[in-house]
Formats: structure tokens, C-alpha cells, sequence
């Protein structure tokens, strides 16, 4: 028998991503974090016979927020990020359109590999797999398409308040 484990974790984090050339208000924040973490059995039942077992989980989340805050946001208090758009003939206060943006998924795996070795009228090896591998995906903010959004209404669950928010009616939402 033989038990094996690994994993491994990352974090990005940039406190000023990119912006436009008019105003500082366009830029923002851009925090990612990938990881994944997987054991695997084996086990030889005999000369002639393996089973290995595998189960496995994989993340990943990017989110992105405007730096400057504000309180009376038209979506308050979901979101309290981002500058309302001013323009001035040659100058402008844009904000950024796409923040703030909260983006997930999660893939979770298992899977049962058995292998045969047998003797008939020459050498066979046989194998038997099988597998589940679910995946839940999830996002928010303004620029996530429509059909995500529609699927964190639907009951995605999510980590991230805004995403979780979303799961809430409106009228709930505004109280």
C-alpha cells in the first residue's frame, strides 16, 4: 500500500493595475489565488492485480476593485467601490467600467483506476476506470456575463459577499 499527497497554493496580488491616462480613478486592485491539493491511494491486490483510488480539488478566484471608494454607489452596499463618471470637455473622471469584478471556480475529482493482468492464449492487461468530476463556477460585477450572472442567481454558491449578495431579491438586498 502506498499513500501519496501534494499540493500547492499561489497568491498574486497587484495594488495598482491599469488605469487611463486622464484620472487616477481607473485603476485598481487585481488579486488572484490558484491551488490545488490531491491524495492518491494504491494499493496491489496481487501479482497480477492494482487499484488505485484518486481524489483531487483545484480552485481558483480573480477579483478586481477600484481603489477609490464610494459611498453612495447607485448599487450600495453591495458595492461601495469605484467614482461616479464625470466628464469635462478634455478631461474626465471615467472610473473603470469592468470593476469591480469577483470571478470563481471550484473542480473537485474522484476517480477509481483498477488494472487486470491475465493468461490467455497470450498476455492481457484490463482496466477499469471511473470518475466524478464536478465543477462549480461563479461570478460577479459588472462585467460578468449575463449567463453567470443569471447562474449566481440561481443558487451558485460563492465566498465573496457581492457574489453571495446575489443570491438575495432585490427588495432584500436594498434593506
Amino acid at each position: 500500500m502506498r499513500l501519496m499527497a501534494k499540493g500547492n497554493r499561489s497568491k498574486a496580488f497587484s495594488p495598482f493595475g491599469g488605469g487611463n491616462n486622464n484620472h487616477p480613478a481607473g485603476t485598481g486592485t487585481d488579486d488572484e489565488t490558484t491551488g490545488s491539493e490531491g491524495i492518491q491511494f494504491t494499493q496491489v491486490l496481487s501479482n497480477r492485480a492494482l487499484n488505485e483510488i484518486k481524489a483531487g480539488h483545484a480552485d481558483y478566484r480573480h477579483g478586481n476593485q477600484n481603489l477609490t471608494k464610494w459611498t453612495k454607489h447607485w448599487q450600495a452596499p453591495r458595492v461601495t467601490t469605484g467614482s461616479p463618471r464625470i466628464t469635462f470637455q478634455g478631461f474626465s473622471v471615467p472610473g473603470n467600467n469592468n470593476y469591480p469584478r469577483y470571478r470563481g471556480q471550484d473542480t473537485y475529482s474522484l476517480r477509481d483506476d483498477f488494472t487486470f493482468s491475465y493468461n490467455a492464449g497470450g498476455r492481457h492487461d484490463r482496466r477499469v476506470e471511473s470518475g466524478f468530476l464536478p465543477r462549480q463556477q461563479r461570478g460577479a460585477g459588472m462585467s460578468v456575463p449575463r449567463r453567470a450572472r443569471a447562474g449566481a442567481a440561481a443558487g451558485v454558491r460563492a465566498r465573496h459577499p457581492v457574489v453571495a449578495d446575489l443570491d438575495r431579491p432585490a427588495a432584500a438586498a436594498a434593506e
